[in-house]
């Protein structure tokens, strides 16, 4: 029997660099130099000298993690040369390459996504869901799944949070504020934005902190002509497609046409009252009032940008509510997920 392995990470001079192994335990023990009544690596990394081809050499000095029975991880210094020599000392004792294919908790953009990610590879071989997907209790424990819906979105970096509202809400101000620099032209035109611009940012603290994807839109003004209409109907498309909208609604101005009634409006989604520096218009406050989802509060964006940001990002983080446990099974493959919720739906 031979044994397979894996390059995780691409080499580099600066770098260290993560390789895969599994398969004939007994070859991987020569392979590095093991004897029979050396014990086999556990999860918590061990330093090893790793053989070279040459007899008598030493290739490198290698963290080794055991991932089971005939399974474990090297992460090595990541120069070519010490990449080639491992792939000459594996070929004396017959391993096969596999194509090298990025492990996802590696390329995740966030930590959350990577947390999550590490967690599903570790029950890989059999997740919770293989052990109930036939059992009794498979709706119910695909519901407790599901109860972390949001947060599986936010760790997919499918979060996405569309600034609407009509011209000279202060949209634009909104968005640069929150990233922190002058991405989006602000204009007291109408039509200045035309196409939609997106931006990720950070939502949650810390390891549970996953992607929002903040989308600026076309203001929505029932004059618009020619390519401002064109731009205003894919505002509609982006709002009707959004995880949660933030409404910015100008307090000091009878509502536009086009805001006076909230007919695309959620309750998840946010509201956020601007120009709270001039008196509040009759029409405007009725039509806070009305609103179906959460007012976040009233802000003048020409001084207080940062405070509105930190308002609505702790309304997001209250609608989230508590991350997932760091031992909570969480899948990110689509197709799990889809699989989840038909098991769910079928017993409701």
């Amino acid at each position: 029997m031979s044994f397979r392995f894996r390059a995780l990470t691409a080499p580099g001079a600066a770098a260290l660099q993560l390789w895969r192994f599994g398969g004939d335990a007994a070859r991987l023990r020569a392979l590095l130099g093991w004897s029979d009544e050396q014990a086999w690596p556990g999860a918590t990394p061990r330093l090893q000298t790793i053989p070279a081809a040459n007899a008598g050499e030493a290739l490198d000095i290698a963290l080794v993690r055991g991932l089971g029975p005939g399974e474990l991880e090297l992460c090595l210094h990541g120069g070519i040369g010490i990449a080639r020599a491992l792939r000459e000392r594996c070929a004396q004792f017959g391993g096969v390459e596999l194509p090298r294919r990025l492990d996802p908790a590696l390329t995740a953009r966030t930590p959350l996504a990577a947390r999550l990610h590490w967690r599903a590879a570790a029950e890989a071989e059999a997740h919770p869901w293989q052990q109930h997907r036939d059992g009794a209790q498979a709706a119910a424990f695909a519901r407790s799944v599901l109860a972390w819906r949001e947060w599986a979105t936010l760790a997919r970096g499918e979060a996405r949070l569309v600034l609407a509202g009509a011209p000279n809400a202060g949209k634009s101000s909104l968005m640069n504020a929150w990233l922190r620099e002058h991405r989006v032209t602000v204009s007291p035109h109408p039509g200045t934005t035309r196409d939609a611009v997106e931006a990720s940012v950070l939502l949650g603290q810390g390891a549970d902190a996953g992607e929002l994807i903040l989308i600026d839109t076309a203001g929505l003004w029932a004059e618009a002509e020619g390519s401002d209409a064109q731009a205003v109907e894919r505002s509609r498309e982006v709002i009707a497609s959004a995880w949660r909208v933030l409404w910015l609604l100008d307090g000091s101005q009878p509502p536009a046409p086009t805001m006076r009634a909230w007919p695309a409006a959620r309750p998840d989604d946010l509201l956020l009252l601007t120009h709270a520096d001039q008196p509040r218009h009759p029409e405007a406050g009725a039509l806070a009032q009305a609103f179906p989802g959460q007012a976040v509060g009233e802000f003048d964006l020409t001084r207080q940008a940062v405070e509105a940001v930190g308002a609505c990002r702790l309304e997001l983080e209250r609608q989230l509510g508590p991350p997932p446990p760091s031992d909570r099974w969480l899948p990110l493959d689509p197709e799990l997920w889809n699989e989840l919720e038909a098991a769910a739906a079928a017993q409701e």
